[in-house]
C-alpha cells in the first residue's frame, strides 16, 4: 500500500466510479473535511475489519446544526433533509464513506471496496 494521501487518492476516484457521479462531487465533500465539523462517534469493527462508522457532521449552512450520518457494508443514513426527505444520497453520507474508509486504512491498512457495496448500486440505480 502506498503513503495515505495516495490511497485517499484513488478512493476518491474508485468511490466516484462506484456512485457513477462526477469526481468533483466527491471532492467536494471531501474538500469539506475538518476536524471542527465531523466527530466520529463510533468505529464498528468485525472480523478484524472496520466495518461501519456512525458520525456527525456539521451543516454548511447552519452551524449550529449537525447531522448524524451511518455508513457500512449494508447501507448509509444521514438524518438532513434532503436524504430524510428526498431520498437522495447527501453529501454527508459522502463524507461518511471517505471516513470509513480513511478510518480503516489508518486502523488497519486496509480500504473499503466500495464495488462490493451492493447498496451503493442501488442508490446509482434510484438517481
Amino acid at each position: 500500500m502506498g503513503s495515505i494521501a495516495s490511497e485517499v487518492q484513488r478512493s476518491i476516484v474508485e468511490l466516484s466510479r462506484a456512485l457513477n457521479i462526477r469526481v468533483d462531487k466527491v471532492l467536494d465533500a471531501y474538500m469539506s473535511f475538518s476536524p471542527a465539523r465531523i466527530r466520529i462517534l463510533e468505529i464498528v469493527e468485525e472480523g478484524g475489519e472496520v466495518v461501519g462508522l456512525r458520525l456527525s457532521v456539521q451543516s454548511d449552512t447552519r452551524r449550529d446544526t449537525w447531522h448524524y450520518v451511518t455508513v457500512g457494508r449494508y447501507g448509509g443514513k444521514c438524518t438532513c433533509e434532503g436524504s430524510v426527505f428526498g431520498g437522495k444520497l447527501c453529501k454527508h453520507v459522502i463524507m461518511g464513506l471517505i471516513s470509513w474508509n480513511m478510518t480503516s486504512i489508518i486502523r488497519r491498512g486496509k480500504k473499503i471496496n466500495f464495488g462490493e457495496l451492493t447498496w451503493l448500486r442501488e442508490e446509482k440505480e434510484g438517481t
